[in-house]
């Protein structure tokens, strides 16, 4: 995905679900859910993918109060780092 400026970028992370939307709760067909065991071993996948989530946002939340936000060498590494991961 490219943006055009900075603030195309800003406007549209600003715009996407920070949490699991009632629609797709409710798209879940829950009497089924007993039908397919949680391996025990991928509890701490969840837990640590809820805590990124969760600092993801709270890190934003942050950068927008933080004079960094305008930093040019700030939005650079953000610009690589986003490049290396559409690559895989």
């Amino acid at each position: 995905m490219s943006f055009e400026t900075k603030r195309d970028m800003l406007n549209w992370y600003e715009k996407q679900p920070r949490t699991l939307t009632e629609e797709f709760i409710g798209k879940i067909n829950w009497n089924e859910i007993k039908n397919y065991p949680l391996d025990e071993k991928f509890i701490p996948v969840l837990l640590y993918m809820r805590d990124v989530e969760t600092l993801t946002d709270v890190y934003y939340e942050e950068l927008q109060r933080a004079q960094t936000r305008l930093s040019a060498s700030l939005w650079n590494a953000r610009a690589l780092k986003n490049r290396r991961t559409a690559s895989f």
